[in-house]
């Protein structure tokens, strides 16, 4: 994947634009006015922070400028009511047509910046993903040796639970990974992780009978209530159409039936962000897919 076909010549001189336009001034303006704000919460306001610099949190946080923008587009809409109904009232008033404008130009900016912001996010990403091909490929070429001896039923046994552990990924769903599915996969996930610390653990009947599906891994927007604003995006984003992986809420978690499918899921996601879980499901993926092209010349 090229930087250039994610952020292109017309993305660049709309950056520039705004650059010219003073949106880099207009933002420490607005971050000097929320440290003042904030100061008794920390100077923080979620809505213009990411997080982190992962490559998951830089692909959801064009949620939360999609929601600024709708607000500043929403107080444009206001001062164009009042426009509209002091010419229909033949009221003038000087001062508050002075502070109308201004609120105006304030709002305009406002959302020039959320787009700044947004390509910016949008160049980083890009070369983030440029990256990550990188070290996925040289992952892929070091694995590809422990397929070698794996028949072609094997082979493509082994895609298909991949590839369903992958759309599990993409539409947030629990990771459900059987002792018989595990068992084609063990020898590459235990050597994609070989210095995983794993203590195997020991069920008994009653145990699996109560609890089928052990928890291993659960991703911290899990583990806590989501606030409103975090609830006010990700149903923005659902109603614009963007896709799942790029919502602000995402909650999956990774399951096993067994001690033998538990080894294997805290080998393949022993980093428990969303990050490292696509980054190892993808790698797998594509090393199975790579020895089936070379076996079959097709999948």
């Amino acid at each position: 994947m090229k930087l250039r076909e994610n952020f292109t010549k017309l993305n660049k001189a709309e950056l520039c634009f705004y650059r010219f336009a003073g949106v880099p001034v207009f933002k420490k303006l607005i971050l000097l006015i929320e440290h003042f704000k904030h100061r008794r919460g920390g100077g923080y306001n979620k809505n213009y922070h990411p997080d982190n610099t992962r490559l998951s949190t830089l692909r959801i946080f064009s949620g939360y400028l999609l929601y600024n923008s709708l607000i500043h587009l929403a107080g444009i809409a206001l001062c164009a009511i009042y426009f509209f109904l002091s010419h229909m009232l033949k009221v003038h008033n000087i001062p508050a047509y002075i502070f109308v404008w201004v609120m105006v130009v304030f709002n305009l900016y406002c959302i020039m910046l959320q787009r700044y912001t947004y390509l910016r996010l949008k160049k980083l990403e890009a070369s983030m993903e440029k990256r990550n091909k990188r070290r996925t490929e040289i992952r892929v070429s070091c694995l590809l040796w422990r397929l070698s001896d794996k028949s072609e039923e094997e082979l493509r046994e082994g895609y298909k639970i991949l590839e369903k552990l992958s759309q599990n990924l993409a539409q947030h769903k629990d990771i459900v990974l059987t002792e018989a599915e595990a068992s084609v996969i063990s020898d590459v996930a235990e050597y994609y992780n070989p210095h995983n610390d794993y203590d195997v653990l020991c069920y008994t009947d009653e145990e699996m009978k109560d609890s089928p599906a052990i928890l291993l891994h659960s991703l911290p927007s899990d583990s806590r209530v989501h606030s409103p604003v975090e609830r006010r995006v990700s149903a923005l984003q659902r109603f614009f159409g963007v896709p799942e992986d790029r919502n602000c809420i995402f909650r999956y978690s990774v399951r096993s039936d067994s001690p033998v499918s538990e080894k294997v899921c805290s080998c393949l996601f022993s980093d428990p962000t969303r990050d490292g879980a696509d980054f190892a499901v993808n790698v797998l993926l594509l090393t199975y897919k790579s020895a089936l092209e070379s076996r079959c010349g097709r999948i």
